[in-house]
């Protein structure tokens, strides 16, 4: 007996702790802790949403988008996202899904250029995501 106890004292120990790669409830964001980096720092552009299993992209699947954990909520149950923007707490939130057309803002990060970023992840890109990201601070739909 005193040993299927130790047996389950260290499964319910080894639930607390959460890997880097975790997606929790985030579904297929990409999420870091804080909010985004600020909408005029640049045009994503406009294209259509693809929501993955695993990401969420736009412009064919080529560019990832990442998202501040105070700016985006993920419902499972809908597959949809809903975004606030931090900037503009007034504004009403935007519900994304997949196939929708948004237009981003925001800043880029170049996969190509090496720099050391401060980044706390709380669902980190999946490996099979493209490696060029976007920082998404701004969303509206046409």
């Amino acid at each position: 007996m005193p040993a299927a106890l130790a047996l389950i004292a260290a499964l319910a120990c080894g639930s607390e702790e959460q890997e880097p790669n975790q997606r929790g409830d985030f579904g297929p964001l990409a999420v870091f802790d804080g909010e985004g980096l600020g909408r005029h720092l640049a045009s994503g552009g406009t294209g259509r949403v693809d929501i993955g299993d695993n990401c969420v992209t736009i412009h064919g699947g080529t560019l990832l988008l990442v998202w501040g954990s105070t700016d985006v909520r993920w419902d499972e149950a809908k597959r949809e996202i809903t975004f606030t923007e931090a900037s503009n707490r007034e504004r009403d939130p935007i519900t994304i899904r997949d196939g929708d057309t948004i237009t981003i803002g925001g800043a880029g990060w170049p996969d190509d250029v090496p720099r050391e970023r401060n980044i706390t992840w709380l669902a980190e890109p999946h490996e099979s995501c493209p490696t060029q990201q976007w920082a998404t601070s701004f969303v509206s739909k046409p």
